[in-house]
């Protein structure tokens, strides 16, 4: 098992109360979150804060939740009434854990620094 960087109170803390077969969903996608950044970032697990790993593990699981099952992998949706129409365009269709780019630039924040040391005079 992985440990992650967020807990599911953590995530029902920035979110809403999770049902409990949400919250076993949550643990699983929060383990995989936290994977995720250690895989494809992992200088970031030693120079980002741990609020900022708990922030945007939160995130990604909240942005995968968000996805409706019953409309899994659909991307767009409309539907008509007489003479009106609403259509709907969905940001994650397939519920991904993906990492925005804001979210990339923390985790990156301090890759490329360089450090200064006076050798005197």
């Amino acid at each position: 098992m992985v440990e992650s960087f967020a807990t599911v109170d953590q995530l029902q803390a920035r979110w809403r109360p999770l049902t409990a077969s949400e919250s076993k969903r949550a643990q699983v996608l929060l383990e995989d979150a936290s994977d995720k950044i250690r895989t494809d970032y992992p200088s970031a697990v030693h120079s980002a804060t741990s609020t900022t790993l708990e922030r945007i593990v939160c995130q990604m699981v909240k942005r995968a939740m968000l996805a409706v099952e019953e409309r899994m992998g659909v991307r767009q949706m409309s539907q008509t009434t007489g003479s009106f129409a609403d259509s709907w365009t969905f940001t994650n269709p397939d519920g991904d854990l993906y990492i925005t780019s804001s979210e990339r630039a923390s985790l990156t924040a301090s890759d490329g620094l360089i450090s200064v040391i006076s050798l005197g005079g």
